[in-house]
């Protein structure tokens, strides 16, 4: 039996705001660099983020050469796969310093914020 149509299931997830805004959990700060590259964020999906602690990131960008994340003045590079890029990075121990996603586009020379996380517990 042949369906002379398409099917797009797509699945969705919605979160209890109130339960993140109880738990002081809420969203990294975006950057409009991060639509301009259609970016979709799959972790970490809250902030802050644990100071010491060994965080996995992982997001999709569509034409960056590079990327990576910024913090205390050292860049540490996320792996590409596809279009996601990937990585896990030691964060720094001091309360309330910044960390930010970087990437910088094909044909640049330089790097744009993409999404920022303050640190703290």
């Amino acid at each position: 039996m042949e369906f002379p149509f398409a099917l797009d299931h797509r699945l969705s997830h919605t979160f209890d705001l109130s339960n993140t805004v109880r738990i002081g959990a809420v969203f990294p700060d975006l950057y409009t660099a991060f639509g301009e590259r259609d970016g979709f964020l799959e972790t970490p999906l809250v902030a802050p983020l644990q100071p010491g602690s060994t965080t996995r990131f992982r997001l999709w960008l569509t034409g960056a050469q590079e990327a990576g994340i910024l913090a205390e003045d050292a860049l540490t590079p996320l792996t590409r796969d596809g279009d996601f890029w990937k990585g896990e990075v030691n964060l720094p121990l001091e309360m309330g310093a910044q960390v930010v996603v970087v990437a910088r586009a094909e044909g640049s020379d330089e790097y744009l914020g993409l999404l920022s996380y303050a640190l703290g517990g």
